[in-house]
């Protein structure tokens, strides 16, 4: 039987309040009378008091193990194992919804959660030798997702091929290569590429004195002038290049990581 948290329940009883007589297609009015009215003559009896009273209606279906198994699946809830970016705060006094933990890395006791045990295993560890704790949540702090990519396609369509350096993905824990599957990491990279300089050489012309001794004067004095005529040519080198500073499309930002634009969530992961 699916465990509802208290936030699914105030959904269901909200859902209640406003559509009681949806209930009578799902349980039937003969439970829902059953539950709540004491001595109820007919149907009639039954519907108006549903009707008079729908928030007692709920508090008192919500307490009965049967109605919550009717009830259950028709509650959009994302499997447990789902993922999911969390905006609000989660520190105290705020929490985060019933039946999620944020993705820090904690352990856990399978015991405890047995059917997220199931999910997840010990991939992201085996309680680390934490006391009482067996398994471990992902850590996705400061983290992107990515899909994982498939080579091989479903049948009849194409492969993704979209992570082109799957086969080198490593365990998150033990650093291991375990290729392209479900909670494998990757470190930041930058894409391979040329900066090109085929090579350049600088001019430059050095000054050389001339003595013009003209004056027919047997005084041993002449005059300097300079010659700019003489060429030198360096060597080939290359150019050394530094951070860019600016280029064509503004001011260029850099750091010690490669990173697209971004905001911060919290990621919380389904246990319950």
């Amino acid at each position: 039987m699916a465990e509802l948290t208290a936030e699914h329940k105030e959904q269901i009883r909200k859902y209640l309040v406003k559509w009681v007589a949806g209930l009578v297609a799902i349980v039937g009015l003969s439970t829902i009378a059953s539950v709540f009215v004491a001595g109820a003559r007919g149907v009639q009896s039954a519907t108006e008091a549903i009707a008079r009273n729908p928030a007692s209606v709920a508090e008192k279906l919500l307490a009965r193990p049967e109605f919550v198994q009717a009830v259950s699946g028709f509650i959009p809830t994302p499997p447990i194992g789902s993922v999911i970016g969390y905006t609000g705060s989660i520190v105290a006094p705020v929490e985060i919804p019933d039946g999620w933990l944020p993705c820090d890395g904690r352990g856990l006791a399978r015991s405890n959660y047995t059917d997220l045990f199931k999910v997840i295993g010990t991939w992201y560890g085996d309680g680390l030798g934490e006391f009482g704790k067996d398994f471990n949540l992902p850590d996705y702090r400061g983290l992107f997702l990515r899909g994982v990519d498939d080579p091989d396609g479903p049948v009849g369509l194409p492969a993704a091929n979209r992570d082109l350096q799957a086969g080198l993905r490593q365990h998150p824990r033990t650093g291991a290569t375990v290729g392209g599957v479900v909670g494998s990491v990757q470190d930041d990279q930058l894409q391979s590429h040329l900066h090109l300089d085929e090579g350049h050489s600088h001019q430059l012309k050095t000054p050389k004195r001339v003595a013009k001794d003209d004056d027919q004067a047997d005084d041993k004095k002449s005059i300097w002038s300079v010659d700019h005529q003489r060429t030198y040519r360096t060597t080939t080198g290359k150019a050394r290049l530094s951070d860019p500073e600016k280029s064509s499309h503004g001011i260029v930002r850099h750091g010690p990581e490669t990173r697209p634009k971004n905001i911060s969530v919290v990621w919380i992961i389904r246990v319950r």
